[in-house]
């Protein structure tokens, strides 16, 4: 019986100095897994950032990396909350 091993992913929600072309500011979602084999990235202005948000990024970033992360550990605990409900 084979044991595929699911890694730890880190999270980090932040507003970088990034703006859209409108000159709203950006904010980003960084997701890794502990050993930086997988990274996943991706900004929204701040009026879309919410748990819908964030868990459509999850979901796309788990698609990509092929594997359920068994942990998300929060970067900036700033970040907890929304992540949390996600």
């Amino acid at each position: 019986m084979s044991t595929v091993s699911r890694p730890l992913w880190q999270a980090d929600l932040h507003r970088p100095p990034l703006a859209s072309d409108s000159g709203a500011p950006l904010w980003e979602l960084l997701l890794c897994s502990d050993d930086f084999g997988f990274s996943y990235g991706a900004t929204a202005p701040q009026a879309a950032i919410s748990k819908a948000w964030v868990t459509e990024q999850i979901t796309t970033a788990i698609q990509k990396a092929g594997v359920t992360p068994s942990q998300i550990q929060v970067f900036r605990p700033q970040a907890l909350s929304l992540l949390t409900t996600a």
